[in-house]
């Protein structure tokens, strides 16, 4: 294949593709179908000569060969290869990079190659540019930067050692914490919840946290002499502000110190001694306002380090904590809040309750006097003091008067102790009632437990409000005996409502069930038609038909006039090709439908219209009768014109030779099987390009391709479509003939062959002509051949041809 003409219709393509990548020291157009490409860029910078175009994937082994080391050989090797590409560039990814080291003159330098899109056929990446840019120098700073960074972490580490000595102090105490707490709960799931809680909230918010997590925050070094900052990293240059093009260079601490504002009672910043001694640290809270209005809140950890030089240098480590100071805000606030609300709404409650008191969940006891009316008075004549047990309160409360509890969270028995209220706190209930009868005054009360945990002192502590109800149970009571009344007398005429009601319930179930199959024929309806493209509803045992959806051309032969038989046979005639007429008269008859449906979801044709394109038709089942058989279908229509031009697409890729554009091995092999298996006669030959290899060795590999090319082109013109030509591999190609029975048809079309090629001239070879070897054999159609014993005597001619000078053929 000539690649001239190609070139010519992309002059504007690559000279902006040479514009784009003028800074590149290498750059590379690429056909990635077709395995070729054509030099962009190639700078003096790497002393290798390259060829300016010919097969991408032997020229681009070579360089990796020769300049990459061999730990990033494989990598590059599979991103940058044909097949890599086609898979992983598209209009979502249109390009992708990947870094790797080159030898030059026994330096190492570093390129960064990028894999750019530029257009695309058929839904596959067409063209692509290879490009590679020199950030050797970017490689060396970001290597410093590391450095510096390891160096500034491994003189923090005894910092980190004492800070993680504080930590496991912090988790021996949490563990006595978790004990203390079991014993409280008596609940495993609870106490495994609560201490998981706790141990990630110091772990978040640990110092040791803090400075695993180094890189994410400011980092500040300068002398302790001069103050002159030697570094700021991304993060401190961010909170102070400071312009990243003028950088901190030139800039003092001094300087620096007057952006921010000291929290609590530190002295100021400006005036505080420098660290004087080696190991010295200084942890301080302060804020800095930005230009856009923001308050930055930060801690700031110093510490004196001596280097190997001698130099005395501080380290500051700069964290932004203003989420944890606005958090610690806003729960003073809200504990404040909680304070003043809970205050006011115990007036109110102590106005229009009958009694209230506190109870301390936490420690079990009775917190405060209750204000009561006279039915708790006993208990102060009792000589029951506040505080107290509050178990013991409610058991002295049961004996002395004579209390009987009703209910409790609606259910039977008293369980308001101390444990019982805990535990059902931690498990979510924060509202707790109970009733009880008073015996010797014959009234009843509703106490109500609201429990919560006290913002200042983080107990659990629980309000208790009581009522009295005895006016409103009465009233129920009665309300209950005169309802009894009732349905007794509803009761005698329950019967004469039987006979009404039982038909009414048989209707109710047909309404049911019509409804539901309404429901369900309306989902699959709007489900279908969001997806295909015409959907119409079959009753096979009226032979009607219901239009869901349809498109213009199936309206013209759905009419009212006609059954649901004739209008599918009316539109396999008006609109498939007749080669398809059979199939589709198979799969749309009505009368076996039922049967071929049986025990499937559906079934299923593709076909091709005269106006839509490729269709894909679905017959569904949507009712059935008792005996489980269907009576209504949904024939529904998808168009997949798309789907199969790509499936076209793909199968020309897999059986046409990447190089040639002839059928491959594969491809061609399978179809002359099939001629020679179905007993079509014909001609079968084998042929090879003569010297094949010292046109390689003398005019290099990309002039042997394009032998290659010449070669295949001129069998497809001698030969014509109908036969079957296909590269063997290498420079070995096939053929097939069909109805060539005659040594005299063969030569004849062979010459025809030998005149094509021997027309070519190609200016790259210096005159020398393009000569190749062929033998053939006839078949004539008998049985027992195969392209395996036709491949193996055509081979033997072959090589009886090839002792002979330019084009020659054996039969």
């Amino acid at each position: 294949m000539d690649r001239s003409d190609e070139l010519k219709t992309k002059e504007f393509a690559e000279a902006t593709v040479m514009a784009i990548f003028r800074s590149a020291v290498a750059a590379f157009y690429i056909d990635v179908q077709h395995d070729w490409f054509r030099c962009v860029r190639w700078s003096s910078k790497i002393p290798m000569e390259f060829p300016q175009d010919g097969l991408y994937s032997t020229a681009i082994a070579t360089f990796i060969t020769a300049m990459i080391p061999d730990s990033h050989r494989a990598d590059l090797q599979l991103k940058i290869s044909c097949e890599y590409i086609r898979n992983h560039v598209n209009k979502e990814t249109p390009e992708f990079g990947i870094k790797v080291p080159v030898r030059v003159k026994n330096n190492e330098r570093w390129l960064n190659f990028f894999v750019t899109l530029v257009d695309m056929e058929c839904g596959m990446p067409h063209h692509v540019v290879l490009s590679a840019r020199d950030i050797t120098k970017e490689h060396l700073a970001e290597q410093k930067r590391y450095e510096l960074i390891s160096q500034l972490r491994s003189e923090t580490s005894q910092h980190d050692r004492a800070i993680e000595q504080q930590n496991r102090e912090l988790f021996a105490q949490n563990q006595e914490l978790s004990a203390l707490n079991k014993e409280l709960l008596e609940s495993q799931d609870a106490l495994f919840q609560l201490a998981d809680d706790m141990q990630e909230y110091m772990f978040q918010n640990s110092m040791y946290q803090e400075m695993l997590k180094m890189q994410q925050a400011g980092i500040i070094a300068y002398k302790c002499d001069t103050l002159e900052i030697l570094y700021m990293n991304d993060t401190a240059m961010d909170l102070y502000e400071i312009n990243y093009n003028s950088g901190y260079r030139g800039l003092t601490i001094g300087a620096l110190r007057q952006r921010v504002v000291i929290t609590d009672d530190t002295e100021d910043v400006p005036s505080m001694p420098i660290l004087q001694h080696v190991g010295k640290t200084a942890d301080i809270e302060c804020s800095i306002t930005h230009a856009d209005g923001s308050v930055h809140h930060m801690a700031v950890s110093s510490k004196n380090i001596l280097l190997e030089s001698g130099e005395n240098i501080i380290i500051d480590v700069v964290t932004d904590v203003t989420s944890r100071v606005l958090m610690n805000q806003q729960l003073e606030t809200a504990c404040y809040i909680a304070t003043n609300e809970r205050d006011s709404a115990q007036s109110v409650l102590m106005h229009f309750s009958d009694y209230i008191y506190h109870v301390d969940l936490t420690t079990g006891m009775l917190l405060d006097q209750f204000t009561c009316r006279s039915d708790l008075k006993p208990l102060q004549a009792e000589n029951i003091t506040v505080p107290c047990n509050y178990d013991e309160f409610i058991k002295n409360a049961i004996d002395f008067l004579g209390l009987e509890f009703i209910s409790s969270n609606g259910k039977s028995g008293m369980n308001w102790t101390c444990k019982n209220l805990l535990k059902a706190f931690y498990f979510g209930i924060s509202n707790c009632e109970a009733e009880f009868w008073h015996k010797s005054t014959d009234t009843y009360h509703r106490i109500t437990g609201l429990i919560s945990v006290d913002p200042q002192s983080c107990h659990v502590v629980m309000t208790v409000i009581g009522n009295d109800i005895t006016l409103q149970r009465k009233q129920e009571y009665e309300e209950q005996r005169l309802l009894k009344e009732a349905q007794a007398a509803a009761e005698q005429s329950a019967a004469m409502l039987e006979e009404k009601q039982a038909e009414l319930e048989s209707k109710h179930k047909e309404l049911e069930t019509a409804y539901g199959e309404l429901v369900e024929f309306n989902s699959i309806v709007q489900g279908l038609q969001s997806i295909f493209d015409s959907c119409y509803y079959l009753d096979l045992t009226a032979d009607r038909f219901l239009e869901v959806k349809g498109n213009n051309v199936m309206r013209k032969v759905f009419t009212s006039g006609r059954s649901a038989r004739e209008a599918m046979l009316a539109y396999i005639r008006s609109d498939a090709y007749p080669d398809y007429w059979r199939k589709l008269f198979e799969f749309s008859d009505l009368n076996t439908l039922a049967q071929r449906v049986k025990d499937k979801p559906y079934i299923t044709i593709e076909y091709e219209s005269k106006t839509m394109g490729w269709i894909r038709g679905y017959l569904v089942p949507a009712q059935y009768n008792q005996n489980s058989e269907p009576t209504h279908f949904l024939y529904v229509c998808e168009i997949i014109d798309e789907e199969k031009r790509m499936q076209n697409h793909l199968q020309k890729i897999a059986e046409t030779d990447g190089l040639t554009g002839i059928d491959n091995r594969s491809s061609g092999e399978r179809k002359i099987s099939a001629y020679v298996q179905n007993r079509h006669p014909g001609a079968f030959g084998v042929l090879d390009c003569d010297d094949f290899k010292g046109i390689n060795d003398n005019y290099g590999h990309g002039v042997g391709d394009k032998v290659l090319v010449t070669v295949a082109n001129s069998l497809k013109e001698a030969f014509g479509s109908r036969n079957v030509v296909l590269r063997l591999g290498g420079d070995e190609f096939a053929f097939y003939l069909l109805n060539c029975t005659t040594t005299t048809m063969l030569t004849s079309m062979v010459s025809k062959f030998f005149t094509i090629l021997d027309s070519i001239y190609l200016p790259q070879m210096d005159g020398r002509k393009i000569s190749v070897s062929v033998g053939a054999v006839i078949y004539k159609g008998k049985n027992g051949a195969t392209f395996e014993k036709l491949y193996a005597e055509a081979d033997q001619h072959l090589y009886k041809s090839k002792k002979f000078t330019g084009n020659h053929l054996t039969i």
